[in-house]
């Protein structure tokens, strides 16, 4: 049995780029690099609803063309040198015109996309009373890319939903379980 104290990290080499993501070998074994990201169910309480996406997602759309727009949750990567709560703030700023006020968001400890890439998801279930949040008037740009894309959701509604990817059929199980919605 190897200490733990005699565990060396794996060195890894680039064998493909692509900017966003890299190819890359440990030791024989091939995965993909990428950055971690924030994903987030912004719970409006007295509201009584919750925020999500409506996104035409290409490779999706690859695998069913019958389906060109799906529902997901926000997500957001972790740019380097940006801490999990910065990019949570930047993505409910850019995604939804939200800015949070004095608000300590709780970020579940991160978990691994699959074990074939680096990439890690820190969820937040971020439940927001009004004096929480502000909302933000959207420039011209971010008006065009939200058109269309966001979702508010009465909880009342959250079984009539169709969920298609993993990480926000996750996530929306984690925020139902949470809020005891099963």
């Amino acid at each position: 049995m190897e200490l733990l104290s005699n565990l060396q990290k794996k060195e890894a080499k680039v064998t493909f780029d692509a900017g966003h993501l890299q190819v890359i070998d440990i030791n024989g074994y091939q995965a993909i690099q990428e950055n971690d990201m924030v994903i987030c169910i912004p719970y409006l309480v007295e509201q009584n609803s919750i925020l999500l996406r409506y996104e035409n997602i290409p490779v999706f759309e690859l695998i069913n063309p019958a389906i060109q727009k799906y529902i997901t949750v926000m997500s957001t990567v972790i740019e380097k040198h940006e801490s999990p709560e910065d990019a949570l703030n930047r993505g409910l700023l850019t995604e939804y015109g939200l800015k949070l006020r004095d608000f300590n968001p709780e970020i579940i400890s991160p978990i691994f996309l699959n074990k074939g890439n680096t990439s890690r998801y820190h969820i937040c279930i971020l439940p927001l009373m009004n004096h929480n949040y502000e909302q933000i008037e959207p420039t011209e740009v971010e008006k065009l890319q939200m058109k269309n894309s966001n979702i508010v959701l009465n909880i009342s509604e959250i079984k009539n939903i169709i969920i298609y990817d993993l990480i926000s059929r996750y996530t929306l199980d984690i925020f139902k379980q949470h809020y005891s919605l099963f």
